[in-house]
């Protein structure tokens, strides 16, 4: 495998992993591109990166490696962020190379087991402004280490959060409503890691999905990359709402399994 790109597109991705407690990967090569999918270290979080194989100067081959991304950090660093460097994997090392320097570091062993995407649809998924959910993120902070989401057809796109600090409220402009299967819908997260998770992304707009304590559903992009994460819902934070409609609801089977899976 051969490839060549600006150094700054997978110093995104690298950065963007290990902020998330992401500390070895497998990337995998074919013809669409760069993919990879993996869990942070608490398995709170799934994430997925595509990078489409269009960003790339040169492409050649298919297959994978897998590195320890300190040390690949550390030979990205070594070159200027918008300079083109090569890639190349053989089945014990990564080469990092320009006109005139070449590092090469160690692969290592990172499970090939698949993971596979939560299969619960979102009872709300809509586009927003990426702005609007990183201050409502901020924001929460400041009051909680948690932060609900919640869609109420009065009011839209909730987010809130309060403890003994006080309380806050702010409602998310929705640019584009997708997919929405429900009048009343509410989950819980935690601040840290949703402003982990979305602190890098690069796109004006977003997509969120959720519904009743399960897990969220965003994308955007870092660079040239595509990002999809889910993230677990903090079960025993959610606060029930005394109303007949939810006392009704239910979680099915399904959902209940999902969210165990990447919760646990």
């Amino acid at each position: 495998m051969e490839f060549e790109i600006e150094a700054n597109e997978i110093k995104g991705i690298v950065d963007y992993l290990l902020a998330n407690d992401i500390h070895t990967a497998r990337f995998q090569f074919n013809a669409r591109g760069l993919s990879f999918k993996g869990t942070d270290a608490s398995q709170i979080s799934l994430i997925s990166i595509g990078l489409p194989a269009a960003s790339f100067k040169k492409y050649e081959g298919k297959g994978e490696f897998s590195v320890d991304l300190s040390h690949f950090k550390d030979a990205l660093n070594c070159f200027d962020k918008w300079e083109t460097v090569e890639l190349k994997a053989t089945e014990e090392e990564i080469e990092v190379k320009d006109s005139s320097e070449t590092i090469r570091i160690p692969q290592t062993v990172v499970s090939s087991e698949e993971l596979p995407n939560p299969t619960i649809e979102p009872l709300f998924h809509a586009e927003i402004s990426r702005l609007g959910l990183r201050t409502a993120i901020k924001h929460a902070k400041v009051f909680s280490e948690g932060i609900f989401f919640k869609y109420v057809e009065e009011e839209g796109l909730v987010a809130e959060a309060k403890s003994s600090k006080g309380k806050y409220k702010k409602i998310i402009k929705v640019k584009e409503s997708v997919k929405n299967k429900c009048n009343k819908c509410k989950s819980f997260y935690s601040t840290d890691y949703l402003e982990t998770l979305t602190k890098n992304l690069n796109t004006d707009t977003a997509t969120i999905g959720f519904g009743n304590n399960t897990p969220m559903h965003l994308t955007g992009t870092i660079g040239s990359a595509y990002i999809e994460f889910w993230l677990a819902p903090r079960m025993m934070e959610i606060e029930e709402e005394e109303t007949e409609e939810e006392e009704t609801e239910e979680e099915t089977p399904e959902e209940t399994e999902t969210v165990k899976a990447i919760a646990k």
